[in-house]
């Protein structure tokens, strides 16, 4: 292995461009050692900053080697670097994850922020051919699909594994030619982990066994698969994006809402697919057991019936739709997700308001006329009964209204009840009012004493849409 070899990679897998600002995790280990300095040698005017992910899980002294071994490394190559802590017990502890997860998971996070405070464009990792395989069979033992089994992807966003195609061995053979020292993890040789019993047990055994070529049966095995499942990727693409809508705030999806009926329409294979994809959005990787779950519930889950999925993910059916919700930070928690809070929007004059909280838009029009016809999610008003500013807010508690046609007063919560939305969802209804007096639910029901009638010369039309449904282009911006 030598620079011209990565240079080759990185370029013809369009990895990265000349003078890109590439995030290199480096653990002080052969492998992600050998990585970073190859980087600083392929001559492609890469800044690489050196990153090391301090996981708190081995001995001090241990750590204190590695972190002086990256801090000696990245003088001699004249690169930044930093050392990031992170607490994978206490992660553990809040998301019942596994030790191993937990790692994986904070190690990722760390090494993104570090990407977005230096405005690098990738991260690259130092996974090799061994890793591979071994990640492979190790997917087929835990349960898998086929994009599973068709291994690790040399880019995934902004994730780029150079070295999936370089042995180990080569790696070594790199290091020790060119004098350049690294340390060995104690914890590769602790058999409580899977990966290592698999590493140091299982394939070996295989190998002698039962196929001497086991490593490169596995990694063709797995380039095969990744064909077929590019082709399923491409075509899933499409079909997620006529089922599923997705609810994102500071670059974070906070919810996703699915069609069942629409999903149930498309191959068993897609299916999963959607799933897993939506899911991922968030950052749960789902097992296969959950999508099952997933799908039966799509298929004859009764409505308000809840699933609950890793990384503190939940999804709910109503009215036709799975909704996946989760808390922010992915954070485990019980009782019931805390709805998004709406502030109260002061209303001066008919216009459009997008209300991203709740990935909403509401748009008043003053007509002259009726108009002919009113579709989901329009309502109509006496537009001479209204009397501005309006405001948009939460319902009450114990608030009540008077649905057109019904004697008496109705509380606003029996009357969402009795549509049989369920209580996560209520909070994507609130009021539109004028004083202290409710005008309309909307999106649902006007007030009784706003009702248009025979003397009506004036109409107030006001339509509650998600934010991806245009409107009529007419309409004027709101403040």
């Amino acid at each position: 292995m030598d620079s011209t070899q990565l240079k080759t990679i990185l370029t013809g897998q369009n990895l990265v461009r000349e003078n890109d600002t590439v995030i290199v995790g480096c653990s002080a280990g052969p492998d992600s050692t050998a990585l970073l300095s190859l980087f600083c040698e392929c001559d492609l005017g890469i800044k690489a900053i050196a990153v090391y992910v301090d996981h708190g899980l081995r001995p001090p002294q241990e750590i204190g080697k590695e972190v002086e071994l990256v801090q000696n490394i990245a003088e001699r190559l004249g690169i930044p670097h930093e050392i990031v802590s992170v607490d994978v017990k206490g992660h553990k502890r809040r998301t019942a994850s596994s030790l191993e997860e937990s790692a994986r998971v904070l190690r990722y996070e760390a090494l993104q922020q570090c990407r977005r405070r230096h405005n690098a464009q990738v991260i690259a990792v130092a996974h090799t051919a061994d890793d591979q395989a071994e990640e492979v069979l190790l997917r087929l033992f835990r349960g898998t699909g086929l994009k599973g089994l068709s291994g690790m992807r040399p880019k995934n966003e902004t994730i780029i594994r150079p070295l999936l195609q370089i042995s180990k061995n080569e790696l070594l053979e790199y290091l020790n030619s060119s004098g350049i020292p690294y340390c060995t993890d104690s914890s590769n040789t602790d058999k409580s982990f899977l990966r290592n019993r698999l590493r140091l047990d299982l394939l070996p055994r295989i190998k002698k066994q039962f196929n001497p070529a086991i490593r490169s049966t596995l990694l063709q095995t797995a380039a095969i698969l990744k064909e077929d499942d590019d082709l399923l990727e491409s075509m899933t693409i499409t079909e997620l994006a006529e089922c599923t809508r997705f609810s994102c705030a500071k670059n974070a999806c906070r919810s996703a809402s699915l069609d069942t009926g629409t999903f149930l329409q498309k191959h068993t294979a897609i299916r999963r697919r959607i799933i897993e994809k939506v899911c991922w959005k968030f950052g749960s990787r789902p097992q296969f057991h959950h999508i099952e779950k997933l799908i039966h519930l799509a298929e004859s889950g009764r409505n308000g019936a809840e699933l609950h999925l890793p990384q503190g993910l939940r999804v709910y059916k109503s009215r036709g739709r799975l909704t996946f919700q989760q808390q922010e930070h992915g954070k485990k928690f019980r009782g019931q997700i805390k709805p998004a809070s709406i502030p109260h929007l002061r209303i001066t004059a008919p216009a459009e308001y997008g209300i991203e909280v709740l990935n909403r838009r509401l748009k008043l029009e003053a007509l002259q006329d009726p108009p002919p016809h009113l579709t989901t999610g329009e309502l109509l008003v006496d537009g001479g009964k209204v009397d501005f500013p309006l405001t948009l807010r939460p319902a009450e508690q114990g608030e009540r209204f008077t649905p057109p046609g019904m004697n008496g007063r109705k509380k606003i919560s029996r009357f969402l009840a009795d549509l049989k939305i369920p209580r996560q969802q209520r909070f994507k209804f609130p009021v539109l009012a004028s004083e202290d007096r409710v005008v309309a639910v909307v999106g649902l029901q006007i007030d009784d004493k706003f009702a248009i009638d025979s003397i009506t010369t004036r109409f107030l039309k006001i339509t509650w849409r998600p934010l991806e449904e245009k409107m009529d282009d007419s309409s004027t911006a709101g403040p």
